[in-house]
Parts: C-alpha cells; structure tokens; sequence
C-alpha cells in the first residue's frame, strides 16, 4: 500500500510546483481547502499523515473517515499530477500515452484515430525496442479490426506472430540472467570461464535455452555483468581481473561493440583499469588504459566528455603506482587549469584531494595543505557528503601534524570528534575511531615521552589494521603514517614498498 507521506516526500521541487499549479486549476468542493492544508503539513513533516493533531487541525474533532477519504482524494491528485508532469519523461512512458489516447478514441468510437495513434505508438515502441508494447499494440489493432474496416488484420497478424518469437527469447533471456545470478550469488563461484560455461550450459538445458538467445550480443553483456557482480560481492579481485581480461577479448574479437553499445566498451576497460590497480598490476594497467583513451575518442568523442573523468583517474594511479608521482601532479594540474569548463561531477574533490595527496606524496606539504584548503571552503565543503568531509578533514589534520601546526591539530582533532561523534560511533567507521583515540600522541609529545600504555595502543591498531588496499577511501594509508612517523621515513617510498608485494 503507498502511503501518502512517503508519496509526498518523494516529490522534488519542480513536482511539488507541478501539484501546486494543477491544484489551482481544479473546481475544488467546498472541502477541498483542506487537500492543499494536508498536502503542506504532510510535506514539511509537521505531522504523520494520521496524527490525530493533524486530523483536529482539517476538521475540528477526530473524524477518521473524513480524513481518510480526503487522505485517498490527495493521493490522486498527487498521482494525476505526476502523470501530467512526467507524460513525456522517456520513450516507453511516450509509447504507454499512446496506447491510452487510442483507447480514450475507441471509447468514444473514433476509431480512425485510435488507428492513428496505435500507429505513432508502434513506431514510437519499434524505435526504443519495446517489444512488451508492441505485443500490448498489436492486440488493440486487432480488437479495433471489429470495428474499423479500414485496417488489414492479416499485416498486424504476421507482425504480432514475429513480435512474439521476438519477445519470447527476451524473456528466456531474462529467465537466464535471473537464474545465472542467482546460481552465481549461492555457489562457490571461481570466475573461471569453465566455470561460468557450465552453469549456463546447465541453465540452459533447464530452461530450453537455445544458441540463438546466448549468443545474442545484448545477453552476452547481460551474462558478463552478471558474472562480474558475482565477483564483486565475493571481493575476488584476482578471477574478476581474469574474467574482464577475457571478455573483453571476446567481445572485440567477435565484434560486439558497436556505435549504440560503445560506452559497454569504455566502461569495461574502467573496470580492467581499476581491478588492476587494486590487485596491483601496475604494467598491465598502462595498455587498457592506452585503450581507453584511444576509445574516448571513437565516433566524433562521443563519449569522451563523460568518461574523461575515469581515464584521468586510472592515468593518476598508473603514476602512483609506478613511482611517477610527478606525472601525476602534472596531469591533475592540467586538469585544475580547465577548471569549471569540465562538467565532471564532484570536480572539486576529484582535483583538489587528489593533488592534496599527491603532493603529500611528493612531500610538498606547502601544495598539500593549498589544495586541501580549497575543499575546506565553506561553499565547497558544505555539499560534500558526510564520508567525504570526514576524509577531508582527516586528511586536513595529518598535514597539520606534518607542519608542527600543533594548536591547530588539536583543535582540528576536538572538531572532527564533535562534528562526526555519531559517524564514528557506526561500525563502518571504527578504523577512523581508533585512529582518531591514538593521532594526540603524534600532536605534541612526538613519540618522545610515551609511556607502555601508549605505545601498546599505538602497537595494537597497527597490528589490527595493517592491511593496504588500494582504491580505498583511505587517502593516506593511516598504518603506514605511523610507520612513516615512527621510523623518521618517507611516507610515498613506504607506500611503494607495501604496493610492491
């Protein structure tokens, strides 16, 4: 059941103006006054929809039924208005107005125009694949051929006949990718492509599955996402490197990729880009990404603009990872120098934490702390989400450290506990927490006059959190800073080290 609160508060600003406006232009009943009072108190979350202070405040005394039935009236409004709002929102949407403006026609025995609009909506569903639809079209015409002589049954017969045939293996499709991923998520899935081969050869028998249907391009894409979700949720990084490795050999060899699928392309050499660098394969990063900027500029760039982001990304950790930390800084002040020209989202914090860390790398904390700075800014800081300030801020009072800015660590220190206390206090955040509980002993006493206690705390969240991961949120790895702290060492030669083995 939708409740009306949760149907309300789904709206965005440009649907709630949408609902006012189409309120306004309704021949309201008298007790009509009260939908637009309870469409206001239920949005600002004054009351929940069936508060018994809500229900005095439209009519006086408790009447549940009145407001039960004005609760109803409401949700149809908002439904309506929605309907009207969004008539044109996509193509299926489009497709769907023109089997109801048909069918409005028939009702009213229009039936050359209800023919009409059934054709605009064949086309419309022929252009967007909707092949559902065009079974739903091919129904009405034929009802509409008792009525309308001026139509040839046995043309929508033959059409509807290929539709089927047509539909059907999308449908074996569909039954395939939900049985494959269910199979996937409950056994002990390796990625091998043996493996994978098996499971849907024994899918297929069960299901009467044929050639025809897996060999189809769409479900080949629909299998590999399948299968890399697969690895994903089990964290096997190694077979999901192996795996995307294969098919993308696959699929180039056997010519899938095409102008309408060519971003599937772009985003699967993303994906080879990333998984090397967690599994810390450097060298074989460099040739998908030669690849993916050779892609980028496929049809006329067609997709360069929304996915020079990710190129640039993978390039950066390329020259972290191969100890070019000076190619990075350049490649990521280039892209500072084209500022708010790139329509790239969170371009803020993709440029500005970057080289903050970069040059904390390069152990230029002067550029560090700049570029840090820019994202502390109120008007950039303020719509970050609360994970990101919370790295920032992290980030932020390690630099301080760096610099002996001692009065301002501590008082970054006693910020961050305080603005993000129940942040810390979720699970997901522990490690931040217990680093948070061990960083003042860096502030001011420098390792020098530690006593037993705090060295075997220091000791023992080095030992629990050892592990590197790249393509983490960490920035700064925190174990690793306190090594780098401890043994008087370069932070980036240590973090070479560690991504070495």
């Amino acid at each position: 059941m939708n409740h009306l609160a949760d149907i309300i508060h789904h709206l965005d600003k440009e649907e709630i103006r949408s609902y006012k406006l189409f309120a306004s232009r309704i021949q309201f009943e008298n007790s009509d006054g009260k939908i637009t009072k309870l469409f206001d108190l239920v949005k600002d979350k004054k009351h929940d929809e069936d508060d018994a202070a809500l229900v005095k405040i439209l009519f006086g005394s408790y009447n549940h039924n009145a407001h039960y039935r004005l609760k109803n009236r409401l949700a149809e409004d908002v439904q309506r208005s929605l309907l009207m709002h969004h008539y044109n929102l996509d193509g299926k949407i489009k497709t769907i107005n023109q089997i109801s403006l048909a069918r409005i026609y028939s009702y009213k025995g229009g039936y050359k125009q209800s023919f009409n609009f059934l054709k605009r909506a064949e086309k419309k569903a022929e252009e967007g694949s909707f092949y559902d639809l065009l079974n739903i079209i091919y129904d009405e015409i034929l009802v509409l051929c008792k009525s309308f002589h001026g139509i040839n049954p046995d043309e929508y017969i033959d059409k509807q006949e290929t539709n089927s045939k047509r539909l059907q293996k999308i449908l074996r499709t569909n039954a395939l990718i939900a049985s494959l991923n269910y199979q996937l998520r409950q056994t002990n899935f390796s990625g091998k492509d043996a493996n994978v081969l098996q499971t849907i050869s024994r899918i297929n028998r069960k299901l009467n599955i044929g050639k025809d249907v897996t060999n189809m391009a769409d479900t080949q894409f629909q299998i590999h996402e399948c299968v890399k979700n697969a690895l994903l949720f089990k964290k096997d990084f190694t077979s999901l490197e192996e795996y995307l490795s294969n098919s993308f050999k696959h699929f180039s060899i056997q010519k899938l990729f095409t102008k309408d699928n060519y971003d599937k392309k772009i985003v699967l050499l993303i994906w080879l880009v990333n998984t090397c660098y967690k599994n810390r394969h450097f060298k074989q990063m460099n040739p998908y990404l030669n690849e993916l900027d050779k892609s980028l500029h496929e049809f006329n760039k067609l997709y360069f603009d929304k996915y020079i982001w990710a190129y640039n990304q993978g390039r950066m950790l390329y020259y972290v990872g191969t100890n070019e930390i000076s190619n990075a800084i350049n490649l990521l002040e280039e892209y500072k120098l084209k500022g708010k020209q790139i329509d790239v989202m969170n371009y803020d914090v993709n440029v500005y934490f970057n080289l903050s860390t970069c040059y904390f790398f390069e152990s230029n904390l002067k550029k560090a702390n700049e570029n840090i700075g820019h994202l502390l800014k109120k008007n950039i800081y303020t719509k970050l989400s609360a994970e990101m300030r919370l790295a920032v801020d992290i980030v932020d009072l390690i630099l301080q450290i760096e610099l002996n800015e001692d009065i301002y660590a501590e008082h970054k220190l006693n910020e961050i506990k305080r603005v993000f206390k129940s942040k810390l206090n979720q699970p997901s955040f522990e490690k931040e927490k217990e680093f948070l509980k061990i960083i003042p002993f860096f502030i001011f006493e420098k390792n020098v006059n530690w006593n037993k206690t705090k060295q075997a705390k220091v000791d023992e969240f080095m030992k629990k959190y050892y592990k590197l991961e790249p393509g983490s949120n960490e920035a700064i790895h925190y174990t690793l800073w306190i090594q780098s702290k401890l043994k008087n060492e370069n932070y980036y030669g240590l973090l070479l080290n560690e991504l070495s083995k």
